[in-house]
């Protein structure tokens, strides 16, 4: 029986020979050189394998990052309109307080919109405009002429702010208080449209 690990061997005219490197460099074994090339086949599987393993947490972590960054993305927008909305309230609040202390102060803010709406609807007569009752006095001394000629007539309204006037006439309405004055800003400054 040929001894295994001495090496493969042939048998040839009843004599047993071993077999013979191709390259000539001495016996090869064919168990030793098939366990080599399954090695180094296994090797670059494995490899190959390995790197497509890779190549796919690559991918997978680019698209978790890229979803990281465009939900950061989104809370950074929604942060800053947040921000917006809030100093827009801010300062709308400033001009709101400012402008009913010069209603308090006695700056005639009613006749002054009253004036501005009237020009802005041209009908020569029949105008009404409701105002707080508070403003109904010096309103009727300021436009006297308008109230005696019967171009407007002047009805208080308590459920108007002081300095507010809403001015109704055949061709149209015009709300000239000052919460419509501020929602009008608002709503422009956010990119809203008006509610009508």
């Amino acid at each position: 029986m040929p001894d295994l690990d001495r090496g493969a061997r042939r048998v040839e005219g009843g004599r047993v020979r071993p077999f013979l490197d191709p390259a000539g460099a001495g016996p090869a074994d064919p168990l030793a050189e098939a366990q080599a090339r399954a090695f180094a086949e296994g090797v670059a599987a494995g490899r190959r394998e390995a790197r497509a393993e890779m190549e796919a947490e690559h991918r997978a972590a680019l698209e978790r990052l890229g979803a990281c960054l465009r939900a950061l993305e989104q809370v950074e927008r929604s942060l800053a309109r947040q921000h917006e909305q809030r100093l827009l309230e801010v300062a709308l609040a400033a001009a709101s307080r400012i402008v009913r202390g010069r209603i308090e102060a006695g700056d005639p803010v009613a006749r002054r919109a009253l004036e501005e709406a009237m020009e802005s609807l041209p009908a020569p007569a029949g105008l009404r405009a409701r105002l707080h009752p508070s403003d109904i006095e010096t309103v009727a001394r300021e436009l006297a002429a308008e109230v005696d000629r019967g171009r407007i007539e002047l009805v208080p309204d308590p459920s108007l702010s002081k300095g507010g006037v809403i001015l109704e006439s055949a061709v149209g309405t015009v709300d000239a208080t000052l919460e419509t004055a501020l929602a009008s800003v608002r709503a422009a400054a956010m990119g809203v449209p008006e509610q009508r």
